[in-house]
């Protein structure tokens, strides 16, 4: 829980959608992926999390989804609707391990292709997913207007 509500928290610019928002303080922000994180534990948002581990403290983490195409049923799509890595842990190859792990278990569960969504500022996971294959397919900026 702890590193879902920080690893997201960069010093100096980050660009993360949420805590670039003036309205959400980084508390809330946090409270938010804690939240996202206990709905993948549940099963409401993921079907399987792979933790990664250092001296039996939770450093990274990746979840995965299954489900069925909505318009092709024989089309069965993997999707990571939540991943992170601890701030010192990173650039280690943690991360490329938990995308290796994922990506057997959404094989060996019959995936037809396998979805992530990220910012399009948060280089480090593209480049990996771009090394196992994967390609960016959209692109998009949200942009916010806070009615009081």
């Amino acid at each position: 829980m702890k590193l879902a509500e920080s690893a997201f928290i960069e010093e100096g610019g980050n660009l993360n959608r949420f805590y670039v928002e003036d309205h959400l303080s980084n508390e809330r922000v946090g409270e938010l992926y804690r939240k996202w994180f206990e709905n993948c534990m549940s099963g409401e948002q993921a079907d399987k999390i792979f933790i990664a581990e250092h001296d039996k403290k939770a450093v990274g983490f990746i979840a995965c989804r299954i489900r069925t195409a909505s318009l092709n049923i024989n089309k069965i799509i993997g999707s990571v609707p939540l991943n992170a890595i601890e701030k010192e842990y990173r650039k280690k190859g943690i991360y490329r391990g938990l995308v290796s792990r994922a990506l057997n278990w959404f094989a060996n569960n019959q995936c037809t292709n396998v979805e992530i969504k990220t910012q399009l500022t948060t280089l480090g996971p593209q480049y990996v997913w771009q090394d196992f294959g994967g390609r960016l397919v959209t692109s998009e900026y949200d942009f916010h207007k806070w009615l009081k």
